[in-house]
């Protein structure tokens, strides 16, 4: 399959600190948490799951919420020159080994901080959205020679 950019919509990016990450409730249906760091995660969702995720996160002691969605540009990059694209904008070691499927990082990509995301074959990419069009043009300008 070859590579694809895109920009993604739909998803909704919640914010979750507190010691009591420790044990989390059933998520909504395709929820998944990305871990940011000790006692820090990411939890994505459907956007129509946000107000449902939300309230099983509120309900749980020592558990901060704070819904991030509109912090974020999302991108959604797959294929196969997927890994040798962000080779070309990030130090970040991008090998299964070193970033295994549903793993997550905080780096520099293109000069800004972003997370990285790994799901299967692909890459999400979030940087602030202030950086969103700044990331969007490096990204095509290093996909050029993968005809992207």
């Amino acid at each position: 399959m070859p590579a694809t950019l895109k920009k993604w919509g739909g998803v909704a990016k919640l914010d979750l600190k507190g010691p009591g990450l420790r044990e989390l409730p059933a998520l909504p249906g395709g929820a998944r948490t990305w871990t940011l760091g000790p006692a820090h995660l990411l939890l994505t969702c459907a956007a129509d799951a946000r107000e449902s995720a939300i309230a099983r996160m509120e309900e749980m002691a020592g558990v901060w919420v704070t819904d991030v969605t509109e912090v974020y540009a999302h991108f959604l990059l797959s294929g196969e020159h997927g890994r040798d694209l962000l080779r070309k904008v990030t130090s970040l070691n991008v090998l299964d080994s070193s970033l295994p499927t549903l793993a997550c990082a905080q780096t520099r990509l293109a000069h800004v901080h972003a997370i990285l995301m790994r799901q299967d074959d692909a890459f999400h990419i979030l940087v602030g959205r202030e950086y969103g069009e700044s990331v969007w043009a490096a990204l095509r300008h290093a996909a050029v020679e993968f005809a992207l």
